[in-house]
C-alpha cells in the first residue's frame, strides 16, 4: 500500500468508541452497539484479557442472535474489531447459529496469539463471508499473519509515520497499533466518499525494505464501510454469459472491475457459453476456466458445456 498522508486523528487514541461511532452516526442513519469489556481488560493485565475473550465473544455472539431474532438481516451487520477485539468478532463464529457477514479487524493483536496454533482463538478468513484486516503495527503488538479475505498492510504494515515524533519505543508502537482506527473512521466518515486504495503486493506483512508492487487493479480498503442502503456482500458473477456480449466492445453491457468496490467472478465455461475475459477485481477459473469434469460423462458436447 502506498504512504498515506497525516490523518486528523489523536495521537493516544486508547478509547475509540465515541471517535469511531461520530464517523458511523456521520454517514447515515446506523445502529451502532459497543462491546464494552473494559472490566476485564484493565491494564496491564494482557492475559487477563486474553482468558476473557471466550466469554466475550459468546455474549456478542447472544446479541448476533438477539438482533437477527428482531429481524436484523446478518449480510447488514458488519463487526468492527481493534487488537483482541478483532480476535473476539472472529470467535463469534465458534458461538452463532448463523454465519456473521462481514468482519473488519483493524491489527489484530500478537503477543501471545502469534504462538497459539489452533484457529479458535484468532481472526481468520473462514469467520465471516468476508473478513477484511488492516494491518498497522504487524510484528510488535499487531500480529505479522495473513488473516483476511483481503489483509492492507498500512505503510508497509509494521510502523506509521504519524508516530514517528513520538521518542518511546513502547508508545511509538501502540500508536501505530491504533492507527487502523484513525485511518477507518476518516474512510467511513468523510463526506466526500474518501478511498484508500491498497495495491497488490507479496503476501508477507510487515514488508521487509521497499514494497513491491505487483500486477493487479488497487482494493478500496474499507469495503466493509457503511454505504446507506448498500450494505451487502461483495457482487459475485457465476461465469458471465459470453456469446454475443464478446463481440460488444462496450462495458455498458457487460459487468466490469468498476461496477462496485469489489467484483469476484467465477469462471467455469469460458470461452463457449461463458465469457473469456477477465471481469473482476478478482478472477477465479475453476479447473482452468473452460471445462469441469463433473461433466465429462455427458455425450452432447452442448449440455457438457451447461454452465
Amino acid at each position: 500500500m502506498r504512504p498515506l498522508e497525516r490523518l486528523s486523528c489523536p495521537r493516544h487514541l486508547y478509547n475509540f468508541t465515541s471517535f469511531l461511532s461520530k464517523a458511523f452516526l456521520s454517514r447515515g442513519d446506523f445502529n451502532v452497539f459497543f462491546v464494552d469489556w473494559g472490566l476485564l481488560t484493565r491494564f496491564p493485565c494482557y492475559f487477563s484479557a486474553l482468558n476473557n475473550m471466550k466469554l466475550v465473544s459468546q455474549c456478542t455472539a447472544q446479541l448476533y442472535a438477539h438482533l437477527t431474532h428482531q429481524g436484523a438481516l446478518m449480510k447488514r451487520i458488519i463487526c468492527i474489531g481493534h487488537s483482541l477485539g478483532a480476535h473476539i468478532c472472529g470467535m463469534i463464529a465458534n458461538y452463532s447459529t448463523l454465519r456473521p457477514s462481514r468482519i473488519l479487524g483493524l491489527d489484530p493483536a500478537g503477543p501471545i496469539i502469534n504462538d497459539v496454533s489452533s484457529s479458535e482463538f484468532r481472526l481468520t478468513s473462514d469467520d465471516a463471508d468476508f473478513v477484511e484486516v488492516i494491518h498497522t503495527n504487524a510484528g510488535v503488538l499487531g500480529t505479522d499473519a495473513p488473516h483476511g479475505t483481503v489483509d492492507f498492510c498500512v505503510n508497509g504494515g509494521h510502523f506509521q509515520p504519524q508516530c514517528s515524533s513520538i521518542i518511546h519505543p513502547i508508545r511509538r508502537h501502540r500508536c501505530s497499533h491504533f492507527q487502523g482506527i484513525c485511518l477507518i473512521s476518516s474512510i467511513v466518515g468523510s463526506r466526500k466518499r474518501r478511498q484508500v486504495m491498497g495495491y497488490p503486493c507479496l503476501p508477507s506483512c510487515p514488508m521487509q525494505g521497499e514494497a513491491k508492487i505487483l500486477s493487479g487493479k488497487p482494493i478500496p480498503m474499507g469495503m466493509g464501510k457503511p454505504i446507506p442502503g448498500s450494505l451487502n456482500f461483495p457482487p459475485w458473477g457465476l461465469d458471465p454469459a459470453g456469446p454475443i456480449i464478446n463481440d460488444v466492445s462496450s462495458s455498458e453491457f457487460r459487468l466490469t472491475s468498476d461496477d462496485a468496490d469489489f467484483v469476484e467472478v467465477i469462471h467455469t465455461n469460458a470461452g463457449v457459453l461463458g465469457t473469456d475475459a477477465p471481469h473482476g477485481t478478482v478472477d477465479f477459473c475453476v479447473n482452468g476456466g473452460h471445462f469441469q469434469p463433473q461433466c465429462s460423462s455427458i455425450i452432447h458436447p452442448i449440455r457438457a458445456d451447461s454452465k
